[in-house]
């Protein structure tokens, strides 16, 4: 979990998980959304991958509360809550 490729890997997720809902709404119109949810998706699939691997990886974690796990938690469940909003909305549509 401590390798380059996963540290750089997360980061863009991280960068994209920011500011990929600012993308979608300057660049596409309604038909570009369903590839921003599934984008969102993999966002939040890949924080909760990174949080369980990581509390097995490391010993001392033991599934503990630490500062940028709850922040990555919070912003995994903020980008799920978008994904089920907009999904949603698609089938009361």
């Amino acid at each position: 979990m401590d390798s380059t490729v996963t540290q750089v890997g997360m980061g863009i997720v991280t960068i994209y998980a920011l500011f990929g809902d600012d993308i979608r709404v300057l660049s596409t119109n309604t038909y570009g959304d369903p590839v921003f949810w599934s984008l969102n998706a993999f966002c939040l699939g890949a924080f909760t991958l990174e949080i369980v691997l990581t509390c097995i990886a490391k010993v001392s974690y033991h599934f503990g509360i630490n500062m940028l796990y709850c922040v990555e938690g919070i912003r995994a469940s903020r980008v799920s809550i978008k994904v089920l909003v907009t999904v949603y909305l698609l089938l009361m549509l």
